[in-house]
């Protein structure tokens, strides 16, 4: 299919990918897929079911309010513990052959 609508393969994605790190210089590390010890997302996770037990709502939309408004309060800073850890991490799970991390 022509147009806005045509379907751009693995292998495009993958190199504009790479285009656009190269051309910022973000450094990329491999790690195993499904590996949630490696995987910074699951700290964010953590601290916003955390934040929503702190305020609890009584419905959907207040529920929508309390993310967006946790949301607006993460600032690029609490990310650094954690992409700085990640060497020791990777260190870590190769170290426990593949095992589950205890921290």
């Amino acid at each position: 299919m022509a147009g806005p609508f045509r379907k751009i393969t693995i292998q495009t994605q993958v190199k504009v990918a790479k285009t656009f790190r190269d051309s910022h210089d973000i450094f990329r590390m491999e790690w195993p897929a499904c590996s949630p010890d490696l995987n910074p997302i699951e700290n964010l996770w953590a601290w916003i079911k955390h934040q929503i037990h702190l305020n609890p709502s009584r419905n959907l939309s207040g529920l929508e309010e309390t993310l967006l408004s946790i949301w607006d309060c993460i600032e690029p800073e609490f990310w650094r513990p954690y992409w700085q850890s990640m060497p020791k991490r990777q260190k870590l799970v190769i170290q426990s052959n593949s095992f589950k991390l205890k921290y």
